[in-house]
């Protein structure tokens, strides 16, 4: 439990500090300082890892943590599952009365009218080659660029701190995991990170979306045996939260969206179904026992 606590001080005070100096030093959540910002902050749980490692435990960093390329059938759930996330959140968004799927989105059409017009006639791009190729650049860039920055961040929070969690109930561990996630982003979040326009609400949200989406993450990382694999689910989710708001009109940051209240529902939908998926198929149900020592 001091482990816990201290891993947890020390990762959300860090961001904490990072957060204050942006805000002192008055930069806009919408320049490159805040992409900056956010990059730097994915590596923080790696590096409160490697120190609890190397000073506290006095072990070698990355000492049983997960991080072994021995790629199965999970990775490849890993790397589609954000996509099917990201396309059932944006049917769930188009349910309520104010918002609607549209090719002719504000978004959608001026990024689309900016390549034609650098294309100088040359290329025509239409809306659904514009959608498709997005698509495509999401799983690539959610398997390389994306995983790598992730991966800063789940050397923390599926690697250490989850080994820390070893032989406790895997529902348990999901939901401290999740929350601790949840308040390491608060920081980020009252800058404006996600819900610019509602930082207060969008801290709540922020919280249970962290918990929700821990149980999935936590039973990929489990069943695909690998930080890596986990590492690039992570990734994909990130780059799929903006693409499918592209085609919704009249969106709200705190209803539509990955991180929002149709991305929550699917989410607890999701985590359901791994349930009864795990419950009805696994040889040995990964929610029903404690969390294994990870190698």
């Amino acid at each position: 439990m001091k482990r816990i606590l201290l891993f947890s001080i020390l990762a959300c005070g860090l961001v904490c500090i990072a957060a204050g100096v942006f805000y002192v030093m008055n930069y806009s959540y919408e320049s490159h300082a805040a992409m900056l910002l956010a990059s730097l902050c994915m590596l923080v749980p790696a590096a409160v890892t490697i120190f609890m490692q190397a000073v506290i435990e006095k072990e070698r960093p990355s000492h049983r943590i997960g991080l072994r390329f021995r790629p199965n059938w999970w990775w490849l759930a890993c790397w589609l599952l954000p996509a099917m996330l990201s396309i059932a959140t944006m049917g769930v968004s188009c349910l309520y009365p104010h918002t609607d799927f549209s090719f002719h989105t504000d978004h959608f059409t001026t990024a689309i009218d900016k390549i034609n017009s650098a294309a100088q006639g040359k290329l025509t791009i239409t809306p659904q080659l514009f959608l498709v190729t997005n698509f495509i650049n999401g799983l690539i860039a959610g398997a390389t660029i994306n995983a790598l920055l992730a991966l800063g961040e789940e050397v923390g929070w599926r690697g250490y701190l989850l080994r820390l969690f070893s032989g406790k109930p895997f529902v348990l561990s999901a939901i401290v995991i999740g929350f601790i996630w949840g308040i390491w982003h608060l920081p980020l979040i009252l800058l404006g990170h996600n819900y610019p326009h509602h930082p207060i609400m969008g801290s709540a949200l922020m919280l249970v979306f962290c918990i929700t989406l821990s149980p999935i993450m936590q039973y990929l990382r489990l069943k695909s045996g690998s930080l890596i694999a986990v590492a690039i689910f992570h990734g994909t989710f990130n780059a799929f939260g903006g693409l499918g708001l592209l085609c919704l009109n009249n969106f709200d940051e705190l209803l539509d969206g990955s991180a929002g209240l149709a991305g929550i529902l699917v989410l607890l939908a999701a985590d359901v179904l791994l349930y009864c998926h795990d419950s009805r198929f696994s040889k040995s149900s990964i929610f029903k026992s404690g969390i294994p020592l990870p190698q």
